[in-house]
């Protein structure tokens, strides 16, 4: 809030923790701190302790103020951010629980949110990380595809190649680059925001700041 007061009944999302445990992470890899590597190690234990889903794998979208379950589909978007912060905590600390975290949501985005047939991810699933009901309630927007998850699946895959140089990994990124380049980027020369199972635009809409993002991911 403004005042900055806590609201303690407020539900929470993985995004912001992952968001949080990248950052401190990389800030005590670049300038070492103990306040900085505190909170890293909270972001960490938030993240794998209240958000992590132990019978189906992945990581919940929201939780409630008390712990459980809110929103419990396996956002793509979400699972990327994940895999991101995880890789750069690894990088931080060495510890091999965390890097052992990001190496299996890798696995269940293979196995579950890829598309074998047309390339890519699909956005979202449900919580069991099946597409008939996740599908029709993506949060980011029309279609079953994005620019959004895409380039960041693109930079937590980078991130999480730095530290495990897995050869099924570089083939996704090089897949991911090659359909960045050629299925989502239009004769404007702008990221296509939304898009069906084989790549069909379903929207118009431009979005400078992923344009210039995804310029920056690719080198």
């Amino acid at each position: 809030t403004k005042n900055m007061q806590v609201k303690a009944d407020e539900p929470r999302g993985s995004l912001l923790t992952s968001r949080i445990l990248w950052t401190f992470s990389a800030a005590h890899r670049k300038y070492p701190s103990q306040e900085y590597m505190e909170m890293a190690r909270w972001a960490y234990q938030d993240l794998v302790v209240h958000f992590k889903d132990r019978e189906k794998g992945g990581y919940y979208w929201t939780i409630t103020a008390g712990g459980k379950p809110e929103d419990s589909r396996k956002q793509v978007y979400g699972q990327a951010f994940a895999i991101y912060a995880l890789a750069e905590y690894y990088r931080a600390t060495g510890d091999e629980a965390a890097l052992g975290e990001a190496r299996e949501v890798f696995a269940l985005l293979e196995k579950h949110a890829h598309d074998s047939v047309n390339g890519g991810y699909f956005d979202v699933l449900d919580r069991d990380w099946r597409r008939e009901d996740g599908a029709k309630t993506n949060v980011l927007g029309p279609g079953s595809k994005s620019q959004n998850s895409h380039i960041h699946i693109l930079e937590a895959f980078s991130n999480l190649l730095r530290v495990w140089p897995d050869g099924q990994l570089k083939l996704r990124q090089r897949e991911l680059i090659e359909l960045m380049l050629g299925r989502s980027v239009d004769a404007r020369h702008h990221l296509v925001l939304f898009m069906k199972d084989d790549w069909v635009p379903v929207s118009r809409e431009c979005s400078y700041g992923h344009d210039i993002e995804l310029s920056w991911l690719l080198v």
